[in-house]
């Protein structure tokens, strides 16, 4: 069974999700969440 992998970001541009599986050899990332807004409050 492959498991999955998320390492959410805070950023002064936003907020990104970083995704891979188990062995975190490739990244896939997911964002700007939240754009133009300091998300490291």
């Amino acid at each position: 069974m492959s498991q999955q992998v998320l390492v959410f970001v805070g950023t002064r541009k936003g907020a990104f999700v970083l995704e891979s599986d188990e062995g975190r050899r490739e990244w896939v990332t997911r964002g700007p969440y939240l754009e133009g807004q300091n998300a490291l409050r």
